[in-house]
């Protein structure tokens, strides 16, 4: 006997859009994800019941008491419909139109104080099925560049229970980040990065926000009645030609630093003559434990690692700025 309806993976696809109303499925997608992996979708909690019935068989019956989907979703960032992802993932968004030039907007993402971040519908859409998850919540999202691949970010999302859906795929064209669009400064302060140089000879960087998200269930359904953002936690970590001993004093003598994270893509225009960047900031981080590899046959280089602060003389901790074609608000 053949398979009936067999399909690969490349012919799923993934989308996402903003919800007006907390919960309520959007009518349709805003933007859909060129991905490189997922793992969203349903899951569920049961009891079973295991009092015994005069047998040695064990359980006797099982029950579903909680639904919800949960899962991550990687993709090379594109510098449109990432703004979505950082307006979920931070909750605030500053917009200035015509910004720095005609035709081009910025976008400036930063912390809302509050514990319902924006929702998203999450649709998934395959030769099998199309479904649409509601009140989905970005838990954490990690940044990694590396030297062999464009810049990607994985984000990992919970929410809703999906239901059956229809929408029409439609890609739009957007520009992508390399290896050589990516900039690393550090400064002793956030006010003083824009003077500093960009290192170069960073070969890997990975940076981690951790929202700490949870569901919320009450007595009386399977469904949980929302899904909130706690306490907010960024590191990360990057590996850099040991040439001197600045990161690890950075370390044992616990220099605070600020960093500066921007990709631009300096072979792309929009407007006249912008780039479209996306710069992360870190206005206070502390350097932890470092790694040196000695190895005989290799460069000696050095890991380090650091845990982003909450930084009182600026009132935040991270923000990231956002410069595409999208002259209007997310």
């Amino acid at each position: 006997m053949s398979l009936t309806t067999p399909f690969t993976g490349r012919r799923s696809d993934i989308g996402i859009s903003k919800e007006t109303t907390r919960g309520t499925t959007a009518a349709s997608v805003d933007y859909w994800l060129p991905y490189a992996a997922y793992s969203f979708s349903e899951k569920v909690a049961k009891i079973r019941d295991d009092t015994g019935i005069g047998v040695l068989e064990t359980p006797s019956g099982a029950d579903l008491v909680k639904r919800w989907t949960e899962g991550d979703i990687e993709f090379n960032i594109r510098d449109t419909s990432v703004g979505l992802i950082l307006l979920s993932l931070f909750g605030t968004e500053d917009f200035d139109a015509d910004t720095p030039q005609s035709d081009v907007g910025t976008h400036t993402f930063t912390v809302e104080l509050g514990n319902q971040h924006q929702s998203l519908t999450v649709w998934k859409k395959n030769p099998v099925e199309t479904l649409a998850a509601g009140n989905v919540i970005i838990s954490n999202f990690a940044l990694n560049a590396v030297l062999d691949q464009y810049v990607r970010v994985t984000v990992g999302l919970i929410g809703g229970i999906f239901g059956n859906d229809t929408d029409t795929v439609a890609y739009v064209a957007e520009d992508k980040f390399r290896p050589q669009d990516v900039a690393i400064k550090i400064a002793a302060t956030e006010s003083e990065l824009s003077g500093a140089n960009a290192l170069t000879t960073v070969r890997s960087l990975s940076l981690s926000v951790n929202k700490n998200t949870e569901d919320y269930q009450g007595l009386g359904d399977v469904d949980p009645v929302d899904f909130v953002n706690r306490n907010i936690e960024v590191s990360g970590s990057f590996e850099i030609a040991f040439e001197n001993d600045t990161y690890k004093d950075y370390t044992l003598l616990n220099q605070l630093r600020a960093i500066s994270i921007k990709l631009t893509n300096a072979d792309a225009t929009i407007g006249a003559s912008t780039n479209p960047s996306l710069e992360i900031i870190l206005d206070q981080v502390d350097f932890d434990s470092f790694d040196i590899d000695e190895a005989n046959e290799n460069v000696a280089v050095l890991t380090a690692n650091f845990i982003a602060h909450y930084s009182q003389d600026n009132s935040r901790m991270i923000r990231a700025i956002l410069i595409n074609d999208r002259n209007t608000a997310y």
